[in-house]
Formats: C-alpha cells, sequence, structure tokens
C-alpha cells in the first residue's frame, strides 16, 4: 500500500496483505524488514518477531528510522535503523486523545516525517491531522475530532473529510490528501489550513486552485521544488500540482 524512499535509496514497502514490512535496496534485492508474514498481532522487539495489522504506509526519516502507519493497530510503529520495531505512539485502542503514553489513534493511514524528526499522521478515522514529536509527544494540529467537512482556517477551527495521506516539504508544510473532499489540503508551519486544489466535487478538471477537481485522491507526494503529486484513484491518474496550485495531469488517460 504504501511507499518511502531512504537518502541512500532504499525503498521500504508497506507490504499489507503479508503483514510485513518489506526492503528494496538499490540493486533491486528485496529482503523482509520487519513483521511475520501472515500474522497480525502489535508484537514489539527485534524485525522477524515483530507483527502488524494490516500497515498501510511508511515515512523515512534522516536517521535511518521506518514509521508505519499501523492501521488495524490503531498505532504508529517506529523500526531503528537495527530492525528493533516499537510501538511510537498509540494505545492500540481507537481514540483521539492527545498526549504521551495515552495518545490514541484511530486507522491512522498517512505517514510522513519532517528534517526535524517530527511525524505527522492523517489520522483517517478521526478526521485529524496529528502530529508526533521525536519525544513522542502527540498533538492535534488541525481538524476536530469526530467533525467532518471542508473548512479552511486556523488548526483546530479546519475541518477533514477521511484524510488518506500526508507528506511535508522541506520548508515544514504540510500537504494533505483529502479523500472523502476530493482535493488536496494544505497546513503550513503555524497551523493554518487551506485548499491547494480541488472544488470538493469528484472530477478530472485542470486549472488553479479550487478550478480543479479530483476523484478520490489516496497517495500524495512532494519534491524538493514543492510540486506536488496525487495518486488520483478515482480518475486513474497522477496529478501535479505546481507551487502557484495550478493543477495538470502527470500521467494517465
Amino acid at each position: 500500500f504504501g511507499l518511502a524512499l531512504d537518502n541512500a535509496g532504499n525503498l521500504y514497502v508497506a507490504d499489507q496483505g503479508n503483514s510485513l514490512i518489506r526492503k528494496i535496496g538499490p540493486a533491486a534485492n528485496v529482503t523482509t524488514l520487519a513483521g511475520m508474514a501472515g500474522v497480525l498481532g502489535l508484537a514489539n522487539g527485534a524485525d522477524s518477531l515483530s507483527s502488524f495489522n494490516k500497515p498501510f504506509s511508511v515515512a523515512a526519516d534522516a536517521s535511518g528510522n521506518i514509521f508505519v502507519a499501523d492501521a488495524g493497530n490503531n498505532v504508529i510503529r517506529k523500526i531503528a535503523a537495527d530492525g528493533t520495531v516499537s510501538t511510537f505512539a498509540g494505545t492500540g485502542v481507537a481514540g483521539a486523545d492527545d498526549g504521551t503514553t495515552q495518545a490514541t489513534f484511530n486507522s491512522p493511514l498517512g505517514v510522513a516525517a519532517d528534517r526535524a524528526g517530527n511525524v505527522y499522521v492523517a489520522d483517517y478515522g478521526n478526521d485529524l491531522i496529528r502530529k508526533i514529536t521525536a519525544d513522542g509527544t502527540v498533538s492535534t494540529i488541525a481538524g476536530k475530532q469526530g467533525v467532518f467537512g471542508m473548512v479552511d482556517g486556523q488548526d483546530t477551527t479546519a475541518r477533514f473529510n477521511l484524510p488518506e495521506s500526508v507528506a511535508v516539504d522541506a520548508t515544514g508544510n504540510i500537504y494533505v490528501a483529502d479523500n472523502g473532499n476530493n482535493a488536496i489540503r494544505k497546513i503550513t508551519p503555524t497551523g493554518l489550513v487551506s485548499t491547494l486544489a480541488g472544488n470538493g466535487t469528484a472530477g478530472k478538471s485542470e486549472g488553479s486552485g479550487k478550478t480543479a477537481s479530483f476523484n478520490s485522491p489516496f497517495g500524495i507526494a512532494v519534491d524538493g521544488g514543492g510540486n506536488v503529486y496525487v495518486a488520483d484513484s478515482g480518475n486513474n491518474k497522477i496529478r501535479k500540482i505546481i507551487p502557484d496550485g495550478t493543477v495538470s495531469t502527470f500521467a494517465g488517460s
């Protein structure tokens, strides 16, 4: 389901059907980084002794740690460079509590890491965007738990509808594939939420900002130039959004 690249060119895969996290080296050699094939669970420990439940997405930080949105377990997992798996945040019980050991998530699907070691989560079941600092402290940076909608504004006054995935750029802006709203949202480092592109209605129009449309945007990534790429699943296309908000079809018919 999810893919991430590290600084050395290794590709990490959330192999959901196998409940595994896989690694593909630059020479295309595939290994199992963590998990037991076909075994659903929430076991921490060394690589093959650990278990996952519907791992949905992965992210790599600058220090070689891999973070996993372990959706079926309602937690975020961390795989250290030596292969040791731990629960980075979440108790395993569905909820929307902030904090440290008591923090909870509800079907977290998207995960991304910034240069400072913060991890961002598309908390799908709660319609929230969450932040986890390097010490494991969880906060809600945008949205209101259990209240869906398409509202721009400052942090918790904003609304999302089934946020699917997240990406973060070099300056700390967060981009959200807001699946239920058929839109791409942007959150600045100060917590201001805006609609980068999409009008809330399913469609395939090109154009700028809210004149463009998407159909169930699923995956999202951002490059070094600030261009955003979207897996527009309902349209069978890859879309590109340049920094000024202009949307075009990058690939697919």
